[in-house]
C-alpha cells in the first residue's frame, strides 16, 4: 500500500472515531431530567434539561413538555418549588415505565422498560386543585 493511501485511511479512521465519541453521536443515549415549572400552584410548563435527546427529525422539538429517550434509561421529574405531583398514563397511551420512585419532595424518577416500543406516550401531570398537564415522551431507539 502506498504512503498517501495509508494517510488517507488513518485520516478517515480518526474522523470516524471522533464522531463515535462526540456528544452528537451519543445524544439519544443518556438519562433525561425534566423540571416541572409551577406558577400559582399549578404546572405552567415542563422543560427538559437536555432537549438534544431527540433526533433532528423528531416531532418532539415542536411540542411543549416533550422529551425523547431510549429504552432502559431513566427520566426524572422535579417541580420547581417542591410541589408534589402524580404521573398517570393518558387513556389509551400505555405506560413505558417500570420502577418509578416517588420521593415525596416534589420529585420522581422512572426507568423506561427495556422492551418499551418506539413511539409517543402521552401522560398526565396532576396536582390537586389544578388542571391536568399533558406532556409527551417519545421512545426512540
Amino acid at each position: 500500500m502506498q504512503i498517501p493511501t495509508l494517510r488517507r485511511l488513518f485520516s478517515i479512521a480518526a474522523v470516524l472515531a471522533l464522531f463515535a465519541v462526540s456528544p452528537l453521536a451519543q445524544s439519544k443515549d443518556h438519562d433525561q431530567s425534566l423540571t416541572i415549572n409551577i406558577a400559582e400552584g399549578c404546572v405552567s410548563d415542563v422543560v427538559a434539561a437536555d432537549p438534544s435527546n431527540c433526533d433532528p427529525s423528531s416531532s418532539c422539538k415542536k411540542q411543549d413538555g416533550c422529551v425523547c429517550i431510549k429504552p432502559d434509561k431513566h427520566i426524572s421529574w422535579a417541580s420547581s418549588d417542591g410541589t408534589n405531583f402524580t404521573l398517570t398514563a393518558k387513556s389509551g397511551s400505555g405506560w413505558p415505565f417500570k420502577k418509578c420512585k416517588d420521593s415525596r419532595d416534589g420529585s420522581m424518577t422512572c426507568k423506561v422498560e427495556k422492551d418499551a416500543a418506539d413511539g409517543d406516550y402521552l401522560y398526565n401531570i396532576e396536582i390537586e386543585g389544578c388542571e391536568v398537564y399533558d406532556p409527551r415522551i417519545i421512545i426512540q431507539r
